[in-house]
């Protein structure tokens, strides 16, 4: 039986839950219950009696296993969801999550409720933060140590994981952040360290190529949309195939066309095939910005729509 529950930096996750106490009953926190292993089939002759269950179940109000307790009276029953009540956990914390308190050296803190005093103590196994680990059973020789809750990356509890059980006093590994948990509904106050995630990347800078303000070893982009780009080392005139290869202020344009009535001549920035890296120009100013007989040629888009401002620079027919 796995646990899964919502990790508030993380996707869902499923956290280890099959019962500790080895009654097959699982937790509290989101059970799923495993799937019976198949009996093999026993001839019969005459219809069978049903036998007495052995197991307590827990909101029959019967005394199931014949022990004088009945539904969550039954010890058996301290962890199951019909005998949770939120917050707390039915009178039975035992122990700190954080402190790890329990009496019997063997034992771990395991978590039955929302709060980090809502623990109750069971064996723990051998597997160190960063194991692989599979529960059930939680006491077994796959399950997580003293201070560790086994953590699942799919409601199907495989790829199990030791994490370290935290809160938000508790501190985490300098390269780590404390994932708040959610059961269902209920936000508890106790998580797992996990990785903290890298800082997103700055949004890129926008910029304008006849009037570029990028930074010192940037260059403004204008086939990226516009934006400062780490600066090229392809000198303008040279072979290039995408403009980000270019120095600043040139992009690389291939010769796409002409219009023979208007005698002008047609340019596109990384058009897919081998162009140079060519100066832009102004279409409106009276300084072009273009070197003398030079002309400042049309820069058409990807849509093939004609740029209103800027050109590329030519000294002759390409």
């Amino acid at each position: 039986m796995a646990i899964i529950a919502a990790i508030t930096a993380a996707t869902a996750c499923g956290l280890d839950n099959a019962d500790p106490s080895g009654t097959g009953k699982g937790s509290h926190l989101g059970l799923r219950p495993a799937a019976p292993a198949p009996q093999p089939a026993t001839p019969q002759t005459t219809p069978p009696s049903t036998p007495p269950s052995t197991k307590e179940i827990c909101d029959n109000k019967i005394d199931d296993d014949g022990d004088g307790a009945v539904d969550c009276a039954d010890s058996d029953c301290q962890r199951e969801p019909a005998c949770y009540a939120s917050p707390g956990c039915n009178g039975n914390c035992s122990c700190d999550l954080i402190k790890q308190n329990c009496a019997a050296p063997t034992d771990r803190c395991w978590p039955v409720g929302p709060k980090v005093s809502d623990g109750a103590c069971y064996p723990y196994g051998p597997k160190q933060a960063g194991d692989p680990c599979v529960e059930p059973p939680v006491d077994g020789a796959d399950s997580c140590g003293k201070g560790l809750i086994c953590v699942a990356k799919d409601q199907n509890g495989t790829d199990g994981r030791c994490y370290p059980l935290c809160d938000n006093k508790a501190s985490c590994k300098a390269n780590e952040t404390c994932a708040q948990v959610s059961l269902g509904n209920v936000h508890s106050d106790w998580g797992i360290c996990i990785a903290t995630p890298p800082p997103p990347p700055p949004a890129p800078t926008p910029c304008d190529v006849l009037k570029p303000q990028c930074k010192a070893g940037e260059m403004c982009d204008l086939a990226a949309g516009g934006i400062c780009v780490k600066a090229g080392t392809t000198a303008a005139g040279s072979p290039c195939n995408v403009s980000s290869a270019c120095v600043s202020g040139t992009g690389c344009a291939s010769h796409v066309g002409w219009d023979g009535l208007s005698g002008d001549y047609y340019f596109a920035l990384d058009f897919g095939r081998a162009g140079s890296c060519e100066k832009y120009c102004s279409l409106n100013a009276a300084n072009s910005g273009c070197a003398s007989g030079e002309l400042c040629g049309k820069l058409l888009d990807k849509g093939g729509n004609a740029n209103p401002t800027v050109g590329i620079c030519y000294s002759k027919a390409p």
